[in-house]
């Protein structure tokens, strides 16, 4: 009998052994990203605070995070944050006043310098009502992400009895599922229970994500876009350049047979706009689009409208609390660096206010004889083309294809549309012809000559198809520490739904953290919300309401 069942145990062993192979195969092609926001509900001109928990192997590492903010699957804001070798980022956005209501997302994702592409590693559903609407529209379904896990515990320890306008002091214990202490990344959030709607055992607009390893993080911004033409298919493009006028320079990238490409960015503060610019094949559209595809699967939870309207109504009554007694929220985010331009000088310049008999710009270079020339077919199109007049031999005195065209900070290879702009309108015109300053400025861009026209037009624009292809990116943004109400000198009250937010709190050996806080001068209920991360990737989180009494 024993001889029997001894093949059948190497079986269930052999069998223990594969399948905790596979498990811990699947853990290293794998990583775990926790993301938290200090609550799941906003109106217009708040600001969004929130922290994005990385894997262990990230610690100590530079890494650059892209964060999204979606709506109705329309990006409406890109920008960057590098996690300077901590274990986590966390910031903040304020959200502008003509956002609309509905149901929002926070998107984050990581570029792999390996494979050469952005993975989408967390995305956080919430939710904006604009008080500033004549009807506020609140939508019916509400898609706000929910954290649900028992990896940690989680303890909060307070006393008893919490007053109004008084500062508090609260302990944390984190322990793993044996009752050992743990040492633990902290992100911690109090906020109006009204907020808070789901039950004790769920954190909402917490998400805890698993997805392909990362091997080697990009350290660089970048943008990870796809191009389509007017079939909707996947374009493949060798040269596709990113221009921004404030550098007057391109950056170089191409896309591949699906579509996809990836192009890495100097590090830079404020915002920048980057125009897609292909260096041949303008016969037809393209338009690109961002890559990232955020995790769809946010539930959706139902609220009663009369609930989410008090609340709107209670944050009308604050602002006017908060202008009555000339209180002013800080602005988290400091004010944008706006880089200089530094262009070079041209080798030949034209002051158009010195010729005073032509119709359009194109009628002048065709007229005059200049590095520059304008031609037109049966049709009265223009076409373009430039010289080189310092070249020593025939073969490079003629400049091959058409120029590069820069109008008011717009590039574009149109020469119709540069043609047909009113004389009237044209200040001045820089020619650029000579071959290593152009390789220098503008590189395969420039092969052809490059020409930078500045107008009197207010506002000029390219055609439709090339004024969709221009991008705004936000830059680096600082990390957001502890925040808290702070000690008026004059004592007066203060009214917020956000008591507190720390992100930057860890456990000592011990599993222990304490910090201190100053309640507001609202007599309501809040909650306490924590979320922790283990140096070992494990997750937990808690939440406990409380009354605030006179």
């Amino acid at each position: 009998m024993v001889d029997q069942l001894r093949p059948m145990t190497q079986k269930i062993y052999s069998i223990i052994l594969i399948t905790l192979f596979a498990l811990s195969a699947y853990a290293q092609n794998t990583d775990r990203f926790v993301a938290h926001m200090d609550k799941p509900f906003y109106v217009t001109g708040e600001a969004v605070l929130y922290k994005l928990f990385l894997p262990e192997h990230f610690r100590d590492h530079e890494v650059a995070v892209q964060v999204s903010v979606l709506h109705e699957n329309t990006t409406s804001a890109i920008f960057y944050i590098k996690s300077n070798g901590a274990s986590y980022i966390s910031s903040s956005y304020e959200l502008p006043l003509d956002y609309s209501s509905g149901n929002y997302k926070l998107n984050f994702a990581i570029a792999d310098k390996v494979g050469k592409r952005m993975i989408t590693v967390s995305t956080l559903g919430f939710v904006v009502i604009s008080d500033l609407e004549a009807e506020i529209n609140i939508p019916t379904k509400l898609q706000i992400s929910k954290l649900s896990t028992n990896e940690l515990n989680c303890k909060i320890s307070f006393q008893e009895q919490i007053r109004n306008n008084t500062e508090q002091d609260i302990r944390i214990e984190v322990t793993d599922t044996f009752g050992r202490p743990v040492t633990a990344d902290l992100s911690i959030s109090i906020i109006d229970s009204q907020l808070h709607f789901a039950e004790e055992a769920v954190t909402d607009c917490a998400a805890l994500e698993t997805v392909p390893h990362i091997s080697e993080p990009n350290s660089a911004i970048c943008y990870y876009g796809h191009c389509y033409n007017d079939q909707n298919e996947p374009t493949k493009i060798p040269v596709l350049g990113a221009y921004n006028n404030k550098t007057d320079r391109f950056l170089y990238t191409k896309s591949d047979v699906s579509g996809n490409f990836l192009f890495e960015i100097p590090d830079f503060d404020g915002e920048k706009t980057y125009q897609f610019v292909r260096h041949v094949g303008h016969e037809s559209n393209v338009t690109y689009t961002s890559a990232i595809t955020p995790f769809n699967d946010i539930p959706e939870i139902d609220i009663p409208s009369s609930v989410l309207s008090e609340y709107v109504i209670h944050s009308k009554k604050l602002k006017l609390i908060k202008q009555y007694f000339g209180q002013v929220e800080n602005n988290i985010n400091e004010e944008d660096f706006q880089e200089k331009q530094k262009l070079e000088k041209a080798p030949s310049t034209y002051n158009f206010k010195e010729y005073r008999k032509f119709e359009t710009l194109g009628n002048f270079f065709k007229e005059l004889i200049t590095p520059l020339s304008f031609f037109t077919d049966d049709k009265g199109i223009y076409s373009s083309s430039m010289t080189n007049p310092s070249a020593r031999r025939n073969d490079d005195f003629k400049l091959k294809g058409s120029p590069l065209y820069i109008i008011d900070g717009l590039a574009t290879k149109n020469s119709d549309l540069v043609g047909r702009i009113d004389f009237e309108n044209v200040e001045t015109v820089e020619l650029y012809h000579e071959p290593k300053q152009l390789k220098r400025l503008y590189n395969v861009m420039g092969i052809a000559g490059a020409v930078r026209v500045t107008t009197n037009l207010p506002d000029f624009s390219l055609s439709a198809e090339e004024q969709d292809d221009i991008l705004t990116l936000s830059g680096i943004q600082k990390q957001v520490g502890e925040l808290k109400l702070a000690n008026s000198v004059i004592d007066l009250p203060q009214f917020s739904p956000r008591t507190y937010w720390n992100p930057t709190l860890t456990t000592d050996q011990n599993g222990l953290a304490s910090f201190s806080f100053r309640q507001s001068a609202d007599v309501s209920e809040y909650m306490i919300i924590v979320v922790a991360k283990s140096t070992s990737n494990e997750v937990g989180s808690a939440t406990y309401r409380y009354k605030v009494t006179q």
